[in-house]
């Protein structure tokens, strides 16, 4: 089951490593949940809001999603610092499909989700 939280769109636990990519840099990220249109993930560097974005995520087929990033929090983890970042999603590519609006999102989401279970 989905993670609410007041949201429009219900999240899914994760759990993958995923790669974010960036005109400027090539940052390893840890992926925590996906919604249809949004991403949160963990990186050890910060990414700056606005930024536009694409992310790897590390199954086994090509797995990519395009977007920007919203917001980026610093906390801290065993007295280390990380970030979680949000990520708004605006297309979704999953081997030879490409989603964007939300119907065909959605299904890409499940689709992804499954391929995880």
């Amino acid at each position: 089951m989905g993670i609410k939280e007041n949201r429009r769109q219900d999240r899914h636990k994760i759990g993958v490593h995923a790669t974010i990519i960036t005109t400027d840099a090539t940052i390893p990220v840890y992926a925590v949940d996906i919604s249809v249109n949004g991403l949160r993930v963990e990186s050890s560097d910060p990414i700056l809001p606005e930024t536009v974005v694409a992310v790897a995520l590390a199954l086994n087929e090509e797995t990519l999603l395009s977007g920007n990033v919203l917001w980026a929090i610093e906390k801290t983890r065993r007295g280390k610092p990380y970030y979680e970042i949000g990520i708004e999603i605006h297309a979704i590519i999953l081997e030879e499909m490409e989603a964007i609006g939300f119907p065909k999102k959605a299904a890409l989401v499940k689709e992804i989700l499954s391929r995880l279970a």
